[in-house]
C-alpha cells in the first residue's frame, strides 16, 4: 500500500532482504511512475512489489491510492493497480469481481510472463432443486378431493388389478436382469461421465486477473500500518499523520495493525503467532514505519 510519495521507498527499505530490481528498470522507475501518478490523477504511487514468472519476463507492481473513506466500522479504499515489464510502461489493472478473486485462488503454479495468458477453471454447478407439484399447480386451483362412494370402489378395484400386472411384470424383469448386468454397468459409467460434465463447466481467468487477485490478497493478510501513523479528517477520511513522531516500541506486533481488516481493531498481535499472514506481514513493517518518517 503506497501511502507515501516516495515511489521507490520499498527498494531501498527491503533491498537488503533480497527485494532488487535490475538497474536499468530502478532508473526508468522514479520517472515513469511520477508521469504516472499525474496522468491518473492520483494522490500517491509507488511501487508495489515484483512478480517473478516462469519465462522470466517478470512484472513490476505499482499501486496507488486516492482516498481512503470511513464508514461506520469498515474502510472503503480508492486504489488504482499497475503493471509493467519494463519498468517504463504501465498498464492498468482492473478490479475483480468477489467471484473472479476466489476463482484465482485455485490456480496453482507460476505466473507465465505472458498478460494475455489464460487459465482454464473448472467450477462446480450447484444441483437443480427437486420440482414440487405443489408449487406447480396454479394459484387458487385444488385437487378434487371430494368423490362419490361409488367411484371410489371402482378406482380401488382398477389399482389392485394394475398393482398384480406389476407384480407379474417384476417377475418376467427379474429373469432378464442376470443376462442384462454387464450392459448395465458399461451404460451407468457413460451416465456418471456424462452427469458430472453436465454439474461442472470451464470459465477463463487471465494472468492480469490473477495478477489483480495476488495484490488483494496480500494487501488484506500483509497491509500493516503502525497505530497512530493515520488519523481521521472531518470528511472521515483517513490521512497520513503529519504529527506521527514515531513508534515507541517498534519492536512489538500489538504497535501495528491490518489496515484492510479494520485497522485500529486489527492488532498483528491477533494473528497466530508463527503463521505465514504474521510472518509475511512483519517483512512488511519495515516499509510502512520508514514510510511514516519521512
Amino acid at each position: 500500500m503506497a501511502f507515501h510519495n516516495d515511489r521507490v521507498l520499498a527498494l531501498d527499505a527491503l533491498a537488503s532482504s533480497g527485494f532488487i530490481v535490475p538497474w536499468e528498470q530502478r532508473a526508468a522507475l522514479h520517472f515513469s511512475l511520477g508521469i504516472k501518478k499525474d496522468e491518473a490523477g492520483l494522490i500517491s504511487l509507488g511501487l508495489w512489489g515484483r512478480v517473478f514468472t516462469h519465462t522470466g519476463k517478470d512484472y513490476l507492481l505499482a499501486q496507488g491510492c486516492n482516498a481512503i473513506q470511513r464508514s461506520g466500522n469498515t474502510l472503503s479504499f480508492d486504489l488504482k493497480c499497475y503493471y509493467s515489464q519494463d519498468g517504463a510502461k504501465w498498464l492498468d489493472l482492473q478490479p475483480l469481481t468477489d467471484e473472479n478473486y476466489e476463482l484465482c485462488k485455485s490456480i496453482e503454479g507460476c505466473f507465465r510472463g505472458d498478460p494475455s495468458h489464460v487459465y482454464p477453471v473448472i467450477v462446480k454447478l450447484p444441483p437443480e432443486p427437486p420440482r414440487n407439484e405443489e408449487v406447480e399447480r396454479r394459484d387458487g386451483e385444488q385437487p378434487k378431493v371430494d368423490l362419490e362412494d361409488e367411484e371410489a370402489e371402482g378406482n380401488k378395484k382398477i389399482q389392485e388389478e394394475e398393482e398384480e400386472e406389476e407384480a407379474e411384470q417384476k417377475d418376467e424383469v427379474k429373469i432378464r436382469e442376470n443376462d442384462e448386468e454387464d450392459e448395465d454397468e458399461g451404460e451407468g459409467e457413460q451416465g456418471e461421465a456424462a452427469l458430472k460434465e453436465e454439474l461442472t463447466k470451464t470459465v477463463e481467468i487471465g494472468e492480469l486477473d490473477r495478477l489483480s487477485a495476488l495484490i488483494r490478497a496480500v494487501d488484506h493478510d500483509c497491509g500493516v500500518v503502525p497505530f497512530g501513523a493515520l488519523i481521521l479528517d472531518a470528511k472521515k477520511q483517513l490521512l497520513k499523520n503529519s504529527l506521527f513522531p514515531g513508534l515507541r516500541f517498534p519492536e512489538k506486533l500489538d504497535s501495528y495493525g491490518h489496515l484492510f481488516q479494520g485497522y485500529q481493531e486489527a492488532s498483528l498481535l491477533k494473528d497466530i503467532t508463527g503463521s505465514l499472514k504474521q510472518t509475511f506481514s512483519c517483512c512488511r513493517i519495515v516499509e510502512y514505519t520508514s514510510a511514516t518518517n519521512l
